[in-house]
């Protein structure tokens, strides 16, 4: 049942947009209050907005607050091992997906294994590749045997009960450093539909940005916001930057 409202109208709030004072329409002077059109964002960032977001984040990356991989080393590896990974059938892709069933194993109508996680294992591979490693192929297979990938920051009760894989984050956590590890391209599946008959060239695409260095950067945390902004994204891989 809808509420009824009965408040005494006030003065009218000040708003500015644009530089100039927005003025709102009346509505109804009513006792409900409620009438009053509210007004709508603009949703297109306008291009001074844009390039002014473009070089605030080129002077972030060139500060302490920013890390990202640059060194041509560091990407080739992973990108190695990425490229093996994924046609190597008998190692599950790591899938980001908000289900609520991190840790569970669901096997695709192509006969792969998916393992749904968080963003766990992109924190636990940037924590690798900070320090120099890249894990073989072999090595990553093996960890999959003894549940020693981070799926999770931490499971739910619930989860537990129907998770395959249970490994937790811990201390790969870039944010027990003051950073938030920001992607740069989509990395979840946020598509209709069951996870199985998603077409798996889709799957590999979302699996291979969750882990790639090239697709991530961090932030310290206080400009962690900034990090989902597209146009701050694009100024940070401006070349030169």
């Amino acid at each position: 049942m809808k509420p009824e409202y009965d408040f005494s109208r006030g003065e009218r709030g000040r708003f500015f947009r644009g530089g100039a004072e927005l003025t709102l329409p009346e509505g109804d002077a009513g006792t409900s209050g409620m009438e009053l059109d509210f007004p709508d964002a603009v949703e297109r960032v306008p291009d001074e907005v844009r390039a002014g977001l473009e070089e605030l984040a080129v002077t972030v990356n060139r500060s302490p607050h920013c890390l990202r991989f640059v060194e041509e080393s560091v990407r080739t590896r992973w990108k190695k091992l990425l490229d093996e990974w994924e046609v190597a059938q008998d190692i599950p892709l790591l899938v980001r997906k908000g289900s609520g069933r991190r840790g569970s194993e669901v096997v695709h109508e192509s006969g792969r294994k998916l393992v749904l996680c968080d963003n766990s294992p992109a924190q636990w591979g940037c924590w690798l590749a900070v320090g120099g490693r890249t894990p073989s192929v072999a090595q990553v297979r093996e960890w999959f045997d003894c549940d020693a990938i981070p799926v999770a920051m931490a499971l739910g009760a619930e989860e537990r009960k129907q998770a395959r894989y249970q490994c937790p984050l811990r201390e790969y956590s870039v944010n027990l450093h003051g950073w938030k590890l920001c992607h740069i391209e989509p990395v979840g599946l946020n598509v209709r539909g069951p996870l199985d008959r998603i077409p798996i060239a889709k799957v590999q695409a979302a699996f291979r940005n969750l882990l790639d260095p090239a697709n991530y950067f961090l932030l310290a945390k206080p400009l962690s916001g900034l990090g989902e902004v597209r146009a701050f994204q694009q100024g940070v891989l401006r070349p030169g930057a």
